[in-house]
């Protein structure tokens, strides 16, 4: 077992910690036995029934309320990788690095490149659609990677069911990602990952991230924006080398 600190990932919009599929164990296994983790946010997974915060800060917040003190590396995806960067900015005593993927902030991006027009009128149908029928949209907004297809949207709709995030919830939880937070002053380590083929984030977002907080940025050329799910093997090793990168930059230190 690594004695490295804690990886918690964070998930996005309408999400909880077991979309992340199998990727928590490669993680583990690509960085030598760390600790990976999942957590929830407030109305997701198994805190649905709680309120989603309209807020980056509240998320922040629930989640540190809900978790042992510990040094981490946050994992963030889309709205996840906000949440990352409002908590290394608030807390920086408590994240030793940061790692953002098809991540976007308000400050830095104009909504249409945060959130693509077509992708918006997708998830305006999908927040009025049962979910037997909106986990299908959510895959073919966010997958480029269509060969798991039909397994994937059937343990998403069970994941639904047994654990449903509102309509309001979900409502609370783009507003929060609208606004997205200010532009943080953080000082950790930050890889920011995007994907050339993705459908619902310009890769541009990323590229003005990298650009404006001084991150390491590479670029997937085909997978959508779930890109962990695409391409999990590519996310692996990009994380592995650039914290292998950090650490002797650290040792130099």
């Amino acid at each position: 077992m690594s004695s490295g600190p804690e990886w918690l990932l964070l998930r996005g919009l309408g999400r909880q910690p077991l979309h992340w599929g199998d990727f928590p164990s490669q993680l583990s296994v690509a960085l030598d036995g760390a600790s990976v983790c999942c957590a929830a946010f407030p109305g997701s997974g198994d805190r649905y029934r709680q309120p989603s915060p309209i807020a980056v800060d509240g998320y922040v917040d629930g989640l540190r309320s809900g978790l042992p003190s510990a040094p981490r590396v946050l994992v963030g995806l889309s709205m996840g990788g906000m949440v990352a960067l409002n908590w290394a900015c608030r807390f920086p005593q408590e994240v030793q690095g940061v790692v953002l993927i098809n991540s976007s902030l308000a400050a830095l991006s104009p909504v249409w490149q945060r959130l693509r027009p077509l992708a918006a009128l997708a998830l305006l149908g999908g927040w009025l659609l049962p979910s037997r029928w909106r986990e299908p949209l959510v895959f073919d907004l966010t997958c480029a990677d269509r060969r798991r297809r039909a397994v994937t949207v059937a343990y998403w709709q069970q994941l639904q069911r047994c654990q449903p995030v509102s309509r309001l919830n979900l409502l609370r939880q783009l507003l929060a990602a609208r606004s997205g937070g200010s532009l943080p002053q953080a000082n950790q380590p930050l890889l920011v990952l995007a994907s050339g083929g993705d459908r619902m984030v310009s890769a541009r977002c990323s590229q003005a991230l990298a650009g404006s907080l001084g991150g390491h940025l590479e670029l997937h050329p085909w997978a959508g924006h779930d890109l962990p799910h695409d391409d999990a093997g590519w996310v692996t090793a990009a994380i592995k080398g650039w914290w292998l990168a950090a650490a002797g930059v650290r040792a130099v230190d």
